[in-house]
């Protein structure tokens, strides 16, 4: 169902958005109910935005949260159209964004949203045509761009073989070891 949870019962919602902000709730897979701790961390960033944005400090904490409190910003869950499969979740999410700022005000009443069953087949051809039209946009634009000569590359010279190494133990100790200073000591790892 998706009447307030917060913040009075029914009384319509357009009515409760006048009044207040307010957190809406969308789900088009009603079976996964996550709304509690969606409505947590939607609290929780509204606040550390709040308090990032303004300059308050970490000790203003218990303020933010209580300007982002259910009586201060009520949680709605809408009861909007649901999806059969497991795959439409961005087309459902697109097409409740563009519903909401087309017709807020129908929407928060509760009215009929949209029939998932013409509207959602029709938002995916509708994405797969605006694809196909800026595939066709940059083919276009490839045949008008002026064409990029690259020089040839040129092969790195052949440097001369080095000599092999000796292969056995005398031949390596008789070789001269140079003095080398001792290696400076790693910093230590921050801590």
């Amino acid at each position: 169902g998706g009447g307030a949870r917060h913040g009075g019962g029914g009384g319509g919602g357009g009515e409760l958005a006048r009044r207040a902000p307010c957190i809406l709730y969308l789900n088009s897979m009603e079976g996964a109910r996550q709304g509690e701790q969606c409505e947590a961390a939607v609290r929780a960033w509204l606040a550390a935005e709040y308090l990032e944005e303004s300059g308050q400090g970490a000790e203003q904490w218990g303020a933010a949260q209580e300007r982002f409190s259910p009586p201060q910003m009520p949680f709605r869950c809408m009861s909007v159209p649901q999806q059969s499969n497991t795959t439409d979740c961005g087309l459902f999410m697109l097409h409740y964004v563009e519903r909401f700022v087309q017709h807020s005000a129908s929407v928060l009443k509760g009215k009929k949203w949209f029939d998932p069953n013409v509207t959602i087949p029709k938002k995916r051809e509708h994405i797969r045509q605006l694809i196909l039209g800026f595939e066709e946009e940059v083919m276009e634009l490839k045949c008008y761009a002026p064409k990029v000569v690259t020089p040839p590359v040129t092969p790195a010279p052949k440097l001369p073989p080095t000599p092999a190494a000796p292969s056995d133990d005398t031949a390596m100790s008789a070789a001269p070891t140079p003095d080398l200073p001792d290696p400076a000591p790693a910093p230590a790892p921050p801590t």
